[in-house]
């Protein structure tokens, strides 16, 4: 019987866009906790399709398999990506894979994230 590994337990917060209030201002909505179960392992090079951003290094990044739906940044409707924290370092949701709809087993269906580490002075 296949599943997917829940072996590591990470949380990510979740920064909101924006929201009126109750005046009609446009004000930022309250970060949320994301809690997710999954697989972290690893980026390597050369055995993944992706391409990382400009200066971020192999070792900056991370593999993560969940059943959680986790954001990425948005230009359009300005909102930032889920980050989380591993060994103390900061990292973001850089690009996230449907596999739910690739599988026949449903015991399997995941998703697939590129965690890249969020460099010091910056968010992005």
């Amino acid at each position: 019987m296949r599943r997917l590994i829940k072996d590591n337990k990470l949380t990510f917060i979740r920064h909101g866009g924006q929201e009126l209030d109750e005046g009609g201002r446009v004000t930022l909505a309250l970060p949320q906790n994301v809690y997710t179960e999954g697989s972290l392992q690893g980026y390597r090079e050369g055995a993944e399709q992706s391409v990382l951003p400009a200066g971020v290094q192999v070792s900056d990044a991370r593999l993560y398999y969940t059943n959680n739906l986790l954001k990425t940044a948005n230009d359009e409707d300005q909102t930032s990506a889920d980050v989380t924290e591993i060994d103390g370092i900061t990292f973001k949701a850089f690009a996230v894979g449907d596999w739910n709809k690739t599988t026949i087993l449903k015991r399997v269906a995941h998703y697939r994230v590129i965690l890249i580490r969020v460099a010091e002075g910056r968010d992005s």
